[in-house]
């Protein structure tokens, strides 16, 4: 009787064993699927904001007058972002040389004949542009990356 209670015994816990394994499959299961679910859906919004397209380049065409020798208004500030493109109008009431240091681009102006740059801001960095023949800074510009 022993032996056949014996057998009963491991058959139950046999049985057992099998309802705690297959219950412990089922919650891996979920847990993969959720976790599958949450990364999926977090690549989904990486996907979608790293495709924003890139910003339009600036165009702003930017004018400075000089008067008696100094720029109305004072020393201007021009800012801008590498790959804007710079359209810089100097008008002066004098005769004058425009120099725009580290793109050593020079523009002739005199009254009534403004100079005229039209360039892309591809150097970054901060630069005068001053009147060469008076050493007169009238702006200074900045190329952000």
């Amino acid at each position: 009787m022993q032996f056949k209670q014996a057998r009963f015994l491991a058959a139950l816990l046999a049985i057992a064993a099998l309802f705690v394994v297959a219950a412990g499959c089922g919650d891996d299961d979920s847990t993969t699927s959720t976790a599958g679910a949450s990364s999926t859906s977090e690549d989904t919004t990486s996907t979608t904001s790293a495709a924003k397209p890139p910003a339009e380049p600036k165009l702003e065409r930017v004018t400075i007058n000089v008067t008696g020798g100094e720029p109305d208004g004072g020393l201007q500030d021009l800012d801008y972002n590498k790959g804007d493109q710079i359209v810089l109008e100097v008008n002066a009431d004098a005769p004058e040389e425009v120099h725009i240091h580290g793109y050593d681009v020079m523009g002739e102006v005199a009254p009534g004949q403004p100079a005229k740059f039209d360039f892309e801001a591809d150097i970054e960095g901060v630069f005068e542009v001053e009147l060469e023949n008076s050493a007169v800074p009238i702006a200074q510009l900045t190329v952000n990356p």
